[in-house]
């Protein structure tokens, strides 16, 4: 090297390999390229919409986080088991990779099903049983979708468990016309829709809702009217005429009518009292229980809103779900309620849940108290 000038093992190595320059040259005009690419642009805005819904998603959970304890103890069937365990980290690395694929997956397969299922409908009246052909074919789709739906929510496989009795003669499972099953999101709908592809009540105006409404006629669900006393004495005898043409027709007519008897969601917990709508007019009924797990997020919502709690299930790489059907159950009773207590504590000691005293108002009162606050 000339006198005084002192030069380092890296710069002598570039010195004798200019190519290495040329290549670090091309490097970083390439990133600047890129940055002028609509990929770019792509992906900045994906990762800045995901980032927006996260943080919303993280606000909701600290307003969580933040009931009072005795608040807590007081309301013990609506509150969250999983929210001292919840990982911001894992939900947003979550979101980066499922929850936008999966949100635009659920959009276009329900609009897919519906279209489908339009044209099914085409002819037919929602009072009477459908035709075997479009029985059956409704049927199968209620079943598809709600099975796909399920895997966006990370289920892939469903463990069953059947305690139902088989008839010697015929080999057939004991068949009710109604079943009964605890509530803990509404992803419970779409279970029972994979399983059975039963009908549900629902309220008259949902008719009128573009895809709900033809999806409930699709499952011949009983639309009944809240509006007063009188309308609701009117639903009763209605839920009770469809329970007596399912049992004559063995399921060959309108499909079973499920109804989940604690009237809204819980914790997954505790049991709340049921409701009289699913076992009034002395019919056998069908217990059915549905048990979650997850290591990322616990699928009951109880207070929670349910398009976060949607966004947060679809964040989750996976989850497991037990099915369980118990014993048909002969309700006998004249007073129904004693009906109601015994089948509630079958299905809590099944599941290994308390039975607590809380009704939906309370429930509501909680939701108010808490969401009141949080907007003050």
């Amino acid at each position: 090297y000339p006198a005084g000038e002192r030069k380092t093992k890296k710069q002598h190595k570039r010195l004798n390999h200019p190519q290495k320059q040329q290549g670090a040259q091309t490097m970083e005009i390439d990133l600047w390229e890129m940055a002028g690419s609509p990929w770019f642009y792509f992906a900045l805005t994906y990762f800045l919409v995901v980032t927006m819904i996260m943080v919303k998603c993280f606000k909701h959970m600290d307003k969580m986080a933040a009931i009072p304890m005795d608040v807590q103890r007081k309301y013990s069937a609506f509150i969250r088991e999983d929210i001292t365990k919840w990982s911001k980290c894992k939900f947003f690395v979550g979101g980066l990779i499922f929850m936008p694929a999966r949100l635009i997956l659920v959009v276009t397969s329900i609009l897919t099903y519906y279209l489908i299922i339009r044209i099914m409908l085409i002819g037919s009246d929602r009072f009477k049983p459908y035709g075997p052909i479009r029985r059956t074919l409704l049927k199968m789709m209620n079943m598809l979708i709600g099975r796909i739906l399920l895997l966006y929510v990370g289920i892939f496989w469903i463990k069953i468990k059947d305690f139902r009795l088989t008839d010697a003669k015929t080999k057939k499972k004991e068949f009710a016309p109604v079943l009964l099953s605890n509530h803990l999101s509404i992803v419970d709908i779409l279970v029972l829709m994979a399983m059975e592809g039963p009908s549900f009540v629902s309220k008259e105006e949902l008719y009128h809702v573009p895809v709900v409404g033809a999806s409930a006629a699709a499952m011949q669900s009983v639309f009944v009217k809240r509006s007063d006393a009188e309308s609701r004495g009117s639903a009763l005898d209605t839920i009770i005429d469809r329970k007596r043409e399912v049992l004559e027709a063995q399921g060959k007519g309108f499909p079973r009518i499920a109804i989940f008897p604690e009237g809204t969601t819980t914790c997954g917990k505790e049991m709340i009292p049921f409701k009289k709508g699913g076992l009034l007019g002395n019919f056998p009924v069908q217990p059915v229980t549905l048990k979650y797990s997850s290591p990322w997020v616990d699928f009951p919502y109880a207070i929670i809103n349910e398009g976060i709690h949607a966004v947060m299930l679809c964040c989750q790489p996976y989850a497991c779900l037990e099915v369980s059907y118990l014993e048909m159950y002969e309700c006998n009773e004249e007073n129904w309620e004693v009906d109601a207590e015994k089948l509630r504590k079958i299905m809590a000691d099944y599941l290994g849940q308390g039975l607590s005293k809380l009704t939906f108002r309370d429930q509501q009162d909680f939701s108010r108290s808490v969401w009141t606050k949080n907007k003050a």
